[in-house]
């Protein structure tokens, strides 16, 4: 079945968005890190988790960029909604840690006053990635629809 190519347009250019904000809010916090002062294990999952949420939007770059080469082409021998049902779903995963971590940054906060500054920063980044991300997905869910 072949897409309809505004809603298709519209996957490619959310998932593109989502994918810049990744990769930009990841250098951002990593920049940024030196600045604020955060408590052992969160430090640490949030070191780990900034190359995964930059490789993620890396990804999710790389799937908009495949499907955009192949404008989803009936006929085609790949599974379009495979493709783009993956995508979402790892950058869903991703960012449910970042959640947890600005969680954990949150009761730190309110601990400590002291470490309110690193909450922001990951809060407000992670809203960064939010925002564009769940545009993507509902514009992926209708691409998905339509595929079916």
């Amino acid at each position: 079945m072949s897409s309809d190519p505004s809603n298709l347009q519209q996957f490619l250019s959310e998932a593109q968005d989502c994918a810049v904000a990744m990769k930009n809010t990841a250098a951002y916090i990593e920049n940024e890190l030196p600045n604020v002062s955060i408590e052992e294990p969160t430090l640490s999952k949030l070191i780990a988790l900034l190359p995964r949420l930059a490789g993620t939007g890396h990804t999710v770059y790389e799937s908009v960029t495949l499907l955009h080469a192949l404008q989803i082409p009936a006929g085609k021998k790949i599974d379009q909604r495979g493709l783009i049902s993956d995508v979402v779903q790892r950058t869903s995963s991703v960012l449910l840690e970042l959640n947890e971590i600005v969680g954990s940054l949150s009761e730190a906060s309110q601990r400590d006053p002291t470490r309110s500054l690193a909450f922001v920063l990951v809060a407000e980044s992670a809203v960064n990635i939010l925002n564009p991300f769940h545009r993507a997905s509902a514009a992926a869910d209708r691409l998905v629809a339509e595929l079916s």
